[in-house]
């Protein structure tokens, strides 16, 4: 069964081939820098994403047939080739699931989603892929549909052609070509967004280390240290927490330790450059300095996430935090915690 996938699997491969200047909507709002590994270096399928590739065609051609008996609505074409011409280079090309001649007197996209949970919001990467076949087909509406495949419960989402999106598309699409066309790798965007899951499952985690802290060797003993600021761009000095004197205390009895000190710090976005600033002009001697992803609105599900998948590259040997809870999870895998006290 799985040489027959693999098969399968190869001959649809083919039908898609990869070439620079030419990319799938699929793939356009998930981490850039995957998609690069894919072009420069592909890796074989492994058994899980044969079984959704094998259960997503399974998906659309039961959903298009339950809507043809439905006798409610008309389908028109399934998995339709469709293509979106960014320039006279790049383009986007993949496949429609479904569309429907007819809903509410407009012809309609319904792309279909397999899950294990159903959304409360539409993914964000869905809906870029959607829009891209909305600015395609120049179709005003489109319906994303996840099909939770453990319980059979669906949730459909509305999705409107915008021409937000289409901006959005072709800054990515033009910026995975760019770094393509000078076979140099993209940030690590999963990463520096917060998207930690996506680099669990990613074929190329090997390749992309994303856990590996830039000048600290694998292996040492690190100190992670949650911080905050709160202030805006036009304030003169944030307000720390705990206050700077403290953390630069902190920070060289860890240092005497043997330590490398890592500073989680959560504050507005912009703010980064001056907070830095702050902290070298008060000789604050930490040795790297992360901070939360404005697309996460957890800090402490940030601190904890970040600081589990950072002890697989390296000895977590104190996690200080003001906030309790934090400290709780961080002492599965922290040798030792420390509560911080408030400035």
């Amino acid at each position: 069964m799985r040489d027959g996938l693999a098969k399968s699997w190869k001959r649809e491969s083919l039908d898609h081939w990869r070439k620079v200047g030419q990319y799938y909507p699929s793939g356009i709002g998930s981490c850039l820098r995957k998609q690069f590994y894919d072009f420069v270096s592909p890796k074989p399928p492994t058994p899980e994403e044969l079984a959704l590739f094998a259960t997503g065609k399974g998906i659309h051609e039961t959903v298009a047939e339950a809507l043809r008996k439905s006798g409610l609505v008309k389908v028109d074409q399934v998995e339709m080739p469709v293509t979106l011409n960014l320039s006279s280079e790049v383009s986007l090309s993949g496949r429609v699931d479904i569309i429907l001649a007819e809903m509410s007197g407009k012809r309609v996209i319904v792309e279909v989603k397999s899950s294990s949970r159903l959304p409360d919001q539409p993914h964000e990467n869905h809906t870029m892929q959607l829009q891209t076949y909305l600015h395609a087909l120049n179709l005003e509406l489109g319906l994303l549909l996840y099909w939770d495949k453990r319980t059979g419960q669906l949730a459909s989402f509305r999705v409107e052609r915008d021409a937000s999106w289409l901006k959005r598309i072709g800054e990515r699409t033009f910026m995975l070509d760019a770094h393509l066309r000078v076979k140099k790798a993209p940030f690590r965007e999963a990463f520096f967004t917060g998207k930690y899951w996506e680099c669990d499952y990613c074929p190329y985690l090997a390749e992309c280390d994303p856990f590996a802290v830039q000048g600290v060797t694998r292996g040492s003993k690190l100190a992670l240290v949650g911080i905050s600021a709160q202030g805006g761009e036009a304030s003169p000095n944030p307000v720390y927490q705990p206050d700077i004197n403290s953390i630069k205390r902190l920070v060289y009895g860890l240092k005497a330790e043997g330590d490398v000190v890592i500073l989680l710090a959560d504050f507005l976005p912009g703010l980064e450059p001056k907070i830095v600033e702050n902290l070298k002009s008060s000789g604050v001697p930490y040795d790297a300095f992360l901070s939360k992803p404005m697309e996460l609105d957890s800090v402490r599900l940030w601190k904890v996430e970040l600081g589990r998948r950072l002890s697989t590259n390296y000895q977590i040997a104190s996690f200080l935090d003001s906030d309790e809870a934090v400290l709780d999870m961080a002492a599965k895998f922290a040798r030792r915690v420390q509560k911080l006290a408030p400035s």
